[in-house]
């Protein structure tokens, strides 16, 4: 399981992100799992995920409110037939081999926060954020199948506001 608990970064243009990530720079196939929220409708969480190369195809959550405004904990979980993905601990979506192949190659834990050029302004947004906009991360936890050690959803309160 891979847990994050984070305040998206406001404005349109930027992509917060907690993602798995390896590409052949690393020696391996690209394969990718994603946690993104788009500064255009911060309202969503986009889920996706790319086995070896291929972009899968993302799904948006509605979340019922703004990823920018409120701390929450978002997680997903990946097993070799399965990436199922939560926010505050409810399931939102899973992903099957029967619709995608399922990425198979460890990959790296990471947290972003990034904009793309005038080819991306139709996915996250034409850049308006202020400068010095940022995304917080106040907590990552990674843990691997069948271990009980701690992570970010033992101590956290779902909802808080932002200071």
């Amino acid at each position: 399981e891979h847990d994050s608990v984070m305040q998206a970064a406001p404005g349109s243009g930027t992509v917060s992100a907690m993602f798995t990530h390896t590409h052949d720079q690393f020696g391996d196939p690209h394969d990718e799992i994603d946690i993104e929220f788009l500064g255009k409708d911060l309202t969503k969480m986009y889920a996706n995920y790319f086995t070896e190369g291929r972009a899968m195809g993302g799904h948006y959550v509605p979340l019922g409110f703004d990823a920018s405004k409120e701390i929450h904990l978002y997680a997903f979980e990946w097993e070799a037939n399965e990436i199922r993905w939560y926010v505050d601990d409810r399931l939102v979506y899973t992903a099957t081999p029967q619709t995608h192949p399922i990425p198979q190659t460890p990959g790296r834990l990471m947290l972003s926060l990034w904009s793309g050029g005038p080819e991306q302004y139709d996915w996250h947004g034409k850049p308006t954020f202020k400068n010095g906009t940022r995304a917080r991360f106040y907590c990552l936890s990674y843990r691997a199948e069948g271990d009980r050690s701690g992570q970010c959803s033992d101590t956290f309160t779902t909802g808080r506001r932002s200071r």
